[in-house]
């Protein structure tokens, strides 16, 4: 009786919302169309399918929305968890940026390597130990099911080095991964259930955050969902990336921010104060510049917190010290174990020289600074551009309506919830404080000496940016409409769907 209530219960929302339901068949109809001109047939077939698996996943999640609208915290999880697993299988092998080095960490986590040892021959790095199996699947980067035999050879168990394996970062960001890749040699699996069961895990780690922090934020929850379900989002969050423990750890923590800053007045108690610090250092573990988050705790007014403010000083304190020892006694080390000391030779790259050319130029420094918000437009322009070459994709139209709805979101968004000047100006100057960071920390450790411009910048380092925009940006003050909100769901629906699509365009 009750599957048979909830199956007409689901018949009639479909009619109430069919005008819904047909603006996202018109858009994934019209963004397919698009991409005709990068298809090389291959494997229409698959494609088909794959179209079809995008349509119906799509309805499913509206349909899940208009049923669940209460309770979007499982809304935000049925939809990453749809479309991530869609992406996770049909990504090609290792092809989302560094997961080849991702990939190698996680299997030696998945052996109960935490921390890998690096080897050494003749007193020279040569590597991390590793399985032939991963280290084959690794050097099938860019390959599909279809242009590969990872797919049909069990796991070769024996021995080899394998120059990378991301030793720098914290053991805890490839926990989900090593699980993933365990359960596949535990079962016997072929090869590529390594990859695959690596990048579900991981996006069920990231679909788990994610929807805790839409449940955690008493505002911006659409927003939240519609910024942590773009397709470049999903596209790391089906994969071995540490970016799922990025991205995810910064939503959740911005989230609580949003809980401090509209709880009542001396409520805040010491353990979600801590909590909230806990979640930043593991943050700024995973990524530096994202140790800003720990800033967010002083623009919340002192009334919210039941204990003295000095804790929240002394919490600060504790985030900062414990970040820069990190970053300073084992992450900076480190992180010439792997193949960047070779890249870094060849390049003239170097920290401290580029520090002395930057203080022994002032000038040019000032100006290198002072252009870094040109690097915003990059950054915008490559928000719906996947991988890197030769395999990089993406599509003009995705993009510019894609950017048109984060646009939307982040500027007039209803929020009846007016947030003062003052915190507003606090996000942004955290956001700041991101912005450059990120940019020195490449300027310092990927930029040639003397070389101040063309830094490298990727969009996928300020997903969590987006999380904050609405907050720092939004300044329409008007109530939330239902409609509105369906209209966000439908489109990040949307976005996600044609996403799919576009992948089996190219490379199948």
């Amino acid at each position: 009786m009750e599957f048979k209530a909830e199956f007409v219960k689901y018949l009639t929302t479909a009619s109430e919302n069919k005008k819904y339901l047909l603006i996202y068949l018109i858009i994934i109809v019209i963004l397919t169309f698009s991409f005709a001109s990068i298809d090389n047939y291959l494997h229409p077939l698959t494609e088909g399918i794959v179209f079809i698996l995008a349509i119906v996943l799509g309805i499913f999640s509206i349909l899940y929305y208009c049923l669940h609208g209460n309770e979007l915290y499982k809304v935000a999880f049925v939809v990453i968890i749809s479309f991530g697993l869609l992406c996770a299988f049909l990504t090609p092998i290792c092809l989302v940026p560094d997961e080849q080095e991702h990939f190698i960490r996680s299997e030696l986590t998945s052996s109960g390597v935490l921390v890998p040892e690096p080897q050494f021959v003749n007193n020279s790095f040569s590597g991390f130990n590793t399985i032939r199996g991963a280290a084959d699947l690794a050097n099938s980067y860019g390959n599909t099911v279809f242009t590969s035999d990872v797919d049909n050879s069990k796991i070769d168990y024996s021995g080899v080095i394998y120059s990378s394996a991301f030793m720098q970062n914290p053991f805890f960001a490839y926990l989900a991964q090593g699980i993933g890749v365990l359960l596949a040699k535990l079962l016997n699996l072929n090869t590529i259930w390594m990859l695959w069961l690596g990048r579900i895990a991981n996006l069920v780690l990231y679909a788990f955050l994610i929807s805790r922090a839409v449940k955690k934020a008493p505002i911006l929850k659409i927003p939240m969902i519609a910024m942590a379900c773009i397709p470049l989002s999903v596209f790391q969050a089906a994969s071995l990336s540490i970016d799922v423990c990025v991205n995810g750890l910064a939503f959740l923590s911005f989230a609580y921010f949003l809980f401090m800053i509209k709880s009542d007045d001396h409520s805040i108690e010491l353990k979600e104060v801590g909590f909230f610090g806990l979640l930043v250092l593991l943050l700024g573990l995973c990524k530096l510049p994202y140790l800003a988050f720990i800033f967010l705790l002083f623009i919340v007014p002192k009334s919210r917190f039941k204990t003295p403010f000095y804790y929240n000083i002394l919490i600060f304190l504790i985030v900062a010290v414990l970040g820069v020892l990190w970053a300073k006694f084992y992450a900076t080390p480190n992180y010439l174990f792997s193949y960047r000391a070779n890249y870094f030779i060849e390049n003239n790259v170097s920290m401290s020289s580029q520090i002395s050319y930057l203080s022994g130029h002032l000038l040019n420094s000032f100006v290198t600074f002072a252009n870094v918000f040109n690097y915003v437009g990059i950054v915008l322009s490559t928000l719906f551009l996947f991988s890197f070459p030769p395999f990089s994709y993406e599509s003009n139209i995705l993009t510019c309506l894609g950017l048109l709805f984060i646009g939307a979101i982040t500027f007039l968004y209803p929020n009846k919830n007016e947030l003062s000047l003052k915190s507003r100006l606090g996000v942004l100057f955290v956001m700041l404080i991101i912005f450059y960071g990120t940019f020195t920390i490449q300027l310092l450790t990927w930029s040639p000496v003397g070389v101040l411009y063309g830094v490298d910048i990727q969009a996928r380092y300020f997903i969590p940016l987006l999380a904050l925009a609405p907050f720092a940006f939004g300044f329409n003050h008007n109530a939330e409409d239902e409609k509105i909100n369906k209209m966000i769901m439908v489109m990040s629906i949307a976005l996600l769907a044609s996403f799919s699509i576009l992948t089996a365009c190219r490379f199948y």
